[in-house]
Order: structure tokens, then sequence, then C-alpha cells
């Protein structure tokens, strides 16, 4: 039989994983950490996070590099505290090596971009993270 080969289908449940297991981001928002949607009515502090990208590179020996683009929003009615939010998300994962659990093996977490928005009554700070 074949070995199944490792993928990046998951690469969110360990960075949630990561997020949920920090100190400083714990305190913010506790444990309300969401894929692509907050549930409705949600309050108080959250984040969301998305993969938008997984490409893969591949040589005639097969695949050499997995790629993932991950956007993570800190959602706050509170603008400075969306501020300590993504400096806490920033802090937790970026410029991260070799971190691996039994479904993922990521060789780096890096942020490449990041914005801020408002939507109706709350301040969004979004960063964005490339994983290979």
């Amino acid at each position: 039989m074949q070995d199944k080969k490792q993928t990046k289908f998951t690469v969110c449940t360990l960075l949630r994983e990561l997020l949920l297991n920090d100190k400083t981001v714990n305190e913010l928002i506790g444990k309300q950490i969401y894929p692509i949607i907050a549930p409705e009515k949600t309050k108080g502090n959250y984040i969301v996070y998305v993969r938008d990208e997984y490409s893969i590179e591949r040589t005639k020996q097969g695949i050499y590099n997995q790629n993932c683009i991950v956007y993570i929003s800190c959602v706050s009615s509170n603008y400075d505290v969306s501020q300590e939010m993504a400096d806490a998300v920033f802090q937790c994962l970026d410029n991260k090596y070799n971190i691996s659990n039994d479904t993922q093996n990521i060789q780096s977490i890096e942020m490449i971009d990041s914005t801020e928005d408002y939507d109706g009554d709350v301040y969004i700070q979004t960063l964005q993270f490339k994983i290979k």
C-alpha cells in the first residue's frame, strides 16, 4: 500500500492550536477563534481565519514545496484592543520554523502583509501569513 502524502489542507487547525495555547492571545479573546466566519451574534473580541491559497510546486520527482496563504482577522469593538490582538497573533506566529503535529509539518510561518478595516461596529486587523 502506498503511503499517504502529507498535505496542508489542515494547516489552519495547527495555527488555531498555536493561537489557543498562547497566553497573550488567550487573555485577549479566550477561546473565540473561528474558521471562515464567526457564529452569528458573537460578542467580544474574536479571531477569524481562512486559508486563501494552497499551491503545490513539483519536479519530475514529485512535490518539493507546498505553500499556503492564511488570513487571520482580529475583530474588536475597540480599535486599540484590535491592534493588541493583531500584535499578539503576530508575536505568536511570525518567524516560526519547523512546527509539526500528527497531521502537519510546517517549515515556516511568515507574515507578509496586514491591513485594517472597520465594518459596522467593529475594527478588524487582518494579517496575511505565508506558510511553507
